[in-house]
């Protein structure tokens, strides 16, 4: 695992020790990147089961403002803290779960990574608490990656624009507020 661009371009990302964490792998995160490159510059993130730590550093290296990495697991916390070791930026690590990081969490941000385990419905959950609690600035988007078995399926808020990539047996959607009551979003998605 590695930072693929930006400050940290090329860095090696120390992956789990166990196989409870499945990170994002690099084609993937490629994929999401590509997809939300106008957004991260100045960007308020959350990592939510941020595990290595691989997509809020990402975020870090693209020029993010803010970078909130959130995990209940110890071993994840102290992997993500070594991961950001020689890095610098405005960074928080909470070793809390996601639902706490969302109430917790009193401004609005400019993109939330889901990435929970795909057996469990806490990445559902954490979109649903996501939206629920309007915690995204306008074009904000919410980057939420699952088995492609398990679609994604709420009731999504008619403020909400949805863009999904399927790869193989992980599919990511992308739901970003629109900027305007009536509008369509700014379309990079």
């Amino acid at each position: 695992m590695r930072v693929i661009s930006g400050k940290y371009r090329g860095r090696n990302i120390m992956p789990p020790k166990d196989d409870h964490v499945r990170p994002t792998t690099d084609r993937i995160k490629e994929t999401i990147f590509n997809v939300i490159q106008f957004k991260v510059e100045d960007a308020r993130v959350i990592d939510l089961f941020a595990g290595s730590g691989a997509l809020g550093i990402e975020a870090l290296s693209r020029g993010a403002e803010q970078v909130i990495f959130v995990d209940n697991s110890m071993a994840s916390i102290n992997l993500i803290s070594r991961n950001l070791e020689r890095m610098t930026g405005n960074t928080s690590i909470l070793r809390c779960n996601f639902k706490d990081a969302i109430l917790r969490q009193k401004e609005k941000v400019d993109l939330v990574f889901i990435d929970a385990p795909f057996a469990t419905p806490f990445g559902k959950e954490a979109v649903e608490l996501v939206l629920q609690y309007d915690l995204l600035h306008k074009g904000g988007v919410i980057i939420f990656e699952h088995s492609t078995e398990t679609p994604l399926s709420i009731d999504i808020p008619c403020d909400i624009i949805v863009k999904t990539k399927k790869m193989g047996s992980v599919t990511v959607d992308f739901l970003e507020k629109k900027y305007e009551e009536n509008g369509d979003g700014d379309g990079n998605i």
